[in-house]
């Protein structure tokens, strides 16, 4: 029989015979430290599936909020169209207002159309650029008016409810185009229920006419 002098001993008779290894941990181990690493690769597995699960339900809360922003950004758009169009019906219904706010000298002769604007570029070809054509075609309220002296005068008139930049950018534009087809005067104007900031800044610098619309006016009907 081997002798244990030793722990060196010892650790050579348990590897030589692994039962007694077993028999040794069955001993000195409770059994829920024997037990422990089974316990620990359930735990492991079950939080596995936890997370899964996690995972799972915070791809579907990230994709309901994708799809609540687009639902609210679409229903922002609709709101701001609606909007638009309630302003530049309100500005179709009050030409005389808006003539009135630039001159009272003014008296209107015609709302131009899409074809009395097509006639007037193709009167003098070139004197609006190809890649703007279009925009000024479908400007929103241009103007043909008289002075109480008989003279010809136009109005280029972009609306919005809010008025931004873009708007006195493009009614200054079309003003521009307008005195270069007609060798006219020609006035900018820009028609909403409200201006930024930006947008003021630039109608005060350029000279540009604001004529605000009446909360009433866009109302829907």
């Amino acid at each position: 029989m081997a002798t244990i002098n030793t722990i060196h001993d010892l650790f050579h008779l348990l590897r030589e015979n692994p039962e007694w290894a077993d028999e040794l941990r069955t001993l000195m181990l409770t059994t829920e430290l024997i037990d422990l690493p089974r316990k620990f690769d359930e735990f492991v597995e079950e939080t596995r599936a936890h997370n899964a699960k996690t995972d799972v339900a915070i791809s579907e809360l990230r994709e309901s909020q994708k799809e609540t922003q687009s639902a609210v950004k679409e229903l922002q758009d609709d709101v701001g169209e609606l909007k638009g169009s309630n302003a530049i019906n309100a500005a179709l219904r009050n030409p005389d207002l808006i003539v009135f706010a630039l001159s009272e000298d003014l008296l209107i002769e015609k709302i131009l159309t899409a074809q009395d604007i097509v006639a007037m570029l193709r009167s003098r070809p070139g004197v609006v650029p190809q890649d703007a054509r279009m925009s000024f075609i479908e400007a929103d309220l241009m103007i043909h008016a008289k002075d109480l002296a008989g003279e010809d005068h136009y109005i280029a008139a972009e609306v919005s409810y809010t008025v931004g930049s873009g708007d006195v950018d493009r009614a200054i534009r079309n003003t521009e185009f307008l005195r270069g087809l007609t060798d006219k005067d020609s006035h900018a104007v820009v028609v909403g229920n409200d201006i930024n900031g930006t947008a003021q800044m630039i109608v005060e610098r350029e000279g540009v006419v604001w004529y605000q619309l009446r909360r009433r006016d866009t109302r829907p009907r």
